[in-house]
C-alpha cells in the first residue's frame, strides 16, 4: 500500500497551527515582511508547538490513544504489512477460494444481492467487509428464529420438515464461511515479527519513557489488534502492565492494572520505581488473546480449540460487543482516566462513538466543590477529531500535518493518523 507519505522523512516544517480562529499557521517565521507592517514578518507557530509538546511531557496524566493509522506506520520489507479494509476483503476471499471455489461470492451474492465484479484491468473488485460480516451476523440470528419456530410449531415425535432443514442447513454453512473469514482477519492482523521496522513506535514509548518515574504511568489506548507496541517495548525493555499476570501462563484480570514494578537492591528497604513502565489497553482485543471458558490467556495458538480468539472483529455489531468483558474493562479505564485533573490527551482521527465517550469525559470533568473545576485537558489531534471535541473541553491549541500541495482532507485518514504523533513528539 503507497501513500503520501513513503519515503519522506518527517520535518517541522510540514506542521501547521490550527488557532482558535479557524486559521493556520506555519511552522517557520514568513520570510517575507507583512505588508501592513514592513518592520515585522508573520511569526510561525514553532514557539507554540514546542511548549505545548513540553506541556505534555510534564503532564500528571498522560493518555494516548491510537486507532488504524498507528499499524500504518510499521513497515515489513518482505511479506505482509498492516491490513486496509480493502487487504481484508482479498485475504477473506482468498481463504475461502481457497477452502472451496466460488463461495464466497456466492455468500456476496446471497446476502448483498451481486458481487462487486471485475476492474478495467481484469482485477476482482472489493467490497465492504464489514457489512458483509455484519450481514453474515443478521442472517444467522434470523436464520436461528426460523429454526426455533419451526422446531417449536411441529411435534417433537416428528422429523424435522423440509423448510427446517434448510434452515439448519444454512446456518451450519454461513457459520462454517464466518469462522473462515473471521481465522483469515486474525491471520492478517498478526503481521508483527521480530523484523518489522518500528521506528514511530520506538521513538514514541522513548519519548514518553523519559518521564518522571514519580508521575502516573503514561496509558496508552488502542482499537488496534496487532503487537506493535508490545513488539516495541520489547526491542526497548520497557514494561507494559497490559493486565495479565506474570506466570508462565498468563491469565487476564482487570486488577492487574494495578499493579507497578519497583526496583529493591538487596539489603535495603527502599523501592523505587522503575523507568519506561506503560499501560496498555487494547480496547478491541489483541491478536495474542484467547477465550478458555471464562478466562482470557495469552497465546498465540491458532488451534482455536484450545481457545477461541478475542476479538471485536470488524461488524456493525462491535460496538455492541465492546460492552462485554475484557473490553468493558478497557472502556471504563479510558473513562476514568480522562476525568482526572491534569490530563493530556493525544489523539487522532477518532470515529463517533469514541468521540461521545470523549465528549462525556470532558462534561464531567467538573469538581464536587462549589465554584473550582479541574483544569481543562490538552488535545492534540488532527482538526476532524479536534473540531468535534470543541464543544466539550477549552482547547488551547492543537498542530497538525498540512503539506503546501495537498489538502490533509484529500489524505486517507489511516497515513496521518500516528505519523503526525510521533513526529510531533521526537523533535
Amino acid at each position: 500500500m503507497t501513500s503520501y507519505w513513503n519515503g519522506r522523512q518527517a520535518r517541522p516544517d510540514n506542521l501547521r497551527l490550527l488557532t482558535h480562529e479557524g486559521a493556520w499557521k506555519a511552522w517557520a517565521d514568513a520570510e517575507e515582511p507583512m505588508p501592513a507592517d514592513p518592520e515585522h514578518r508573520l511569526r510561525g507557530c514553532r514557539s507554540i508547538v514546542t511548549q505545548a509538546l513540553q506541556d505534555v511531557l510534564h503532564s500528571t496524566n498522560v493518555i494516548i490513544l491510537l486507532g488504524s493509522g498507528a499499524s500504518f506506520c510499521a513497515r515489513n520489507t518482505t511479506g505482509p504489512n498492516a491490513p486496509g479494509m480493502r487487504d481484508l476483503w482479498v485475504g477473506v476471499r482468498a481463504a475461502c477460494e481457497a477452502h472451496r471455489a466460488g463461495e464466497f461470492d456466492a455468500v456476496v451474492r446471497a446476502l448483498v444481492g451481486t458481487a462487486p465484479g471485475v476492474d478495467p484491468d481484469g482485477n476482482p473488485k472489493t467490497g465492504n467487509i464489514e457489512r458483509l460480516l455484519s450481514l453474515c451476523k443478521m442472517r444467522l440470528e434470523l436464520l436461528s428464529v426460523k429454526e426455533e419456530t419451526l422446531k417449536n410449531a411441529r411435534s417433537l415425535v416428528d422429523d424435522p420438515g423440509p423448510e427446517e432443514a434448510a434452515a439448519v442447513a444454512e446456518m451450519e454453512s454461513l457459520s462454517a464461511f464466518v469462522s473462515l473469514a473471521e481465522e483469515a482477519v486474525l491471520t492478517k492482523v498478526g503481521f508483527v515479527n521480530a523484523t518489522t521496522e518500528l521506528s514511530a513506535h520506538t521513538e514514541l514509548l522513548t519519548k514518553f519513557g523519559r518521564r518522571s518515574a514519580d508521575k502516573p504511568r503514561v496509558k496508552i489506548f488502542t482499537t488496534n489488534y496487532d503487537l506493535c507496541i508490545e513488539e516495541a517495548a520489547l526491542r526497548l525493555n520497557a514494561v507494559l502492565v497490559d493486565g495479565f499476570s506474570h506466570s508462565a501462563r498468563q491469565r487476564y484480570n482487570r486488577d492487574n492494572f494495578d499493579h507497578d514494578i519497583v526496583r529493591r537492591r538487596n539489603g535495603t528497604a527502599r523501592a523505587d520505581f522503575v523507568d519506561g513502565v506503560f499501560q496498555l489497553y487494547k480496547l478491541h482485543g489483541s491478536v495474542d488473546w484467547r477465550r478458555v471458558g471464562d478466562h482470557v490467556f495469552r497465546s498465540l495458538d491458532m488451534d482455536f480449540e484450545h481457545g477461541a480468539p478475542v476479538l471485536i472483529y470488524p461488524r456493525s455489531t462491535k460496538y455492541q460487543e465492546a460492552f462485554d468483558s475484557p473490553y468493558l474493562d478497557m472502556f471504563a479505564a479510558l473513562q476514568a482516566g480522562l476525568r482526572e485533573p491534569d490530563t493530556t490527551l493525544i489523539i487522532a482521527k477518532t470515529p463517533p462513538h469514541r468521540t461521545a465517550l470523549l465528549r462525556k469525559s470532558a462534561d464531567d470533568r467538573t469538581s464536587p466543590f462549589p465554584g473550582h473545576t479541574y483544569p481543562a485537558a490538552t488535545v492534540i489531534g488532527i482538526p476532524s477529531a479536534v473540531k468535534r471535541l470543541r464543544t466539550a473541553a477549552r482547547i488551547w491549541t492543537s498542530a497538525t500535518w498540512r503539506s503546501k500541495s495537498r489538502d490533509i482532507s484529500r489524505w486517507p485518514s489511516s497515513f496521518t493518523q500516528f505519523i503526525f504523533v510521533s513526529t510531533l513528539l521526537r523533535r
